[in-house]
């Protein structure tokens, strides 16, 4: 029966079918489905603004003639997801603080990316929502009681500087690269709020632990074309997501082996690091932390990932609209991911 049809049919009424059929899905994707009247360029059939922002050798140039054309919210279609930039620190205040709690969800084109990176938990600078919310103040309130934000820090500072002045003055006159010197001075800033002690210059665990960090902010761009179209994580034979992956594991690892350590000799009237604090948490009984012994990794990994906030900022954007907003004039439709300007040149670096 199926072979009588296809014989009675010609080739050019299948095509006319077909595009009559794509054209339809075109103005319900476009016109019907995502109700805005937020400007922004006409985007192509199924791939959206895509071309006209990966064409460009300086995205950050193509967005700021977007928002001269079209104002300070403009809106875009990255494959199938809606966007929607926003331009100037009154308008990104007032989505994404004002309007906090409908914005402290991740980007949708993050997600299929994170869930394949952290499959349980992702710490405190890939977490979503009210669980974002609940670590980023546990993280906080801890950091600060080592001194972060205040003027105790500067004692771990500055031993970090007396160290750093030591290894130039062992140079003499030779010619010094500090691309390496200085970013290892401020981990181990960090790690000594953490973990309670600095690392050797030369450490191998304290280069390894950096070099896989490296890779998963190296390869863990905010803007990938697998989070627009996830198939793409299985077809593309140079996806990079493979070596996030085994670098988060490794970094996994090792942090667990530090708990495991710091543990042993954990004592809960003599708190030394973060890890103790963690520790100390997870032994009381109201805790949520002493739910996930399973997982030592993902909750210690939140304070760590947190250390290298300003590394980041691309990948731990939040900003996907769980409910409608409105700006004046304009309508923000919910499930809309955001993007603040300043954050356009490392998504697109």
């Amino acid at each position: 029966m199926i072979r009588t049809i296809l014989h009675s049919v010609d080739v050019f009424t299948i095509l006319i079918f077909f595009i009559t059929l794509l054209l339809a899905y075109i103005i319900w994707d476009n016109v019907v489905r995502v109700r805005t009247n937020i400007p922004g360029p006409t985007p192509w059939p199924v791939i959206g603004n895509l071309p006209s922002i990966i064409g460009t050798k300086n995205a950050s140039e193509t967005f700021l003639q977007m928002q001269k054309k079209y104002g300070d919210l403009v809106y875009l279609k990255f494959g199938k997801l809606p966007i929607v930039v926003v331009f100037g620190y009154k308008n990104v205040h007032q989505v994404l603080v004002d309007n906090g709690n409908k914005t402290k969800f991740r980007p949708r084109h993050l997600l299929h990316f994170l869930k394949t990176l952290f499959p349980k938990e992702a710490g405190v600078v890939f977490s979503n929502g009210q669980e974002w919310v609940d670590i980023r103040r546990f993280s906080m309130v801890a950091l600060k009681d080592f001194g972060v934000g205040k003027q105790s820090i500067e004692e771990k500072i500055q031993d970090e500087v007396d160290f750093l002045m030591d290894l130039f003055s062992k140079q003499g006159k030779k010619p010094t690269d500090c691309s390496k010197m200085f970013p290892k001075a401020t981990s181990n800033i960090i790690s000594s709020i953490i973990f309670g002690s600095r690392f050797d210059f030369d450490n191998p665990d304290f280069n390894n632990l950096l070099g896989n960090i490296a890779i998963i902010f190296k390869y863990a761009a905010a803007f990938r074309l697998e989070n627009c179209f996830p198939v793409l994580d299985k077809v593309n034979p140079f996806n990079k997501t493979k070596l996030v992956v085994e670098g988060r594991k490794k970094i996994q690892k090792y942090i667990a082996s530090r708990i495991e350590s710091a543990r042993c000799s954990f004592d809960a009237n003599n708190i030394r690091h973060f890890l103790d604090v963690y520790l100390e948490q997870e032994g009381k009984p109201d805790s949520k932390i002493s739910d996930r012994t399973k997982s030592p990794y993902a909750e210690s990994h939140r304070s760590l990932t947190r250390s290298y906030d300003n590394s980041s900022s691309c990948a731990k954007s939040h900003g996907s609209l769980t409910r409608s907003y409105h700006n004046s004039s304009l309508h923000v439709p919910n499930f809309t991911d955001l993007i603040p300007d300043r954050t356009i040149a490392q998504i697109f670096m």
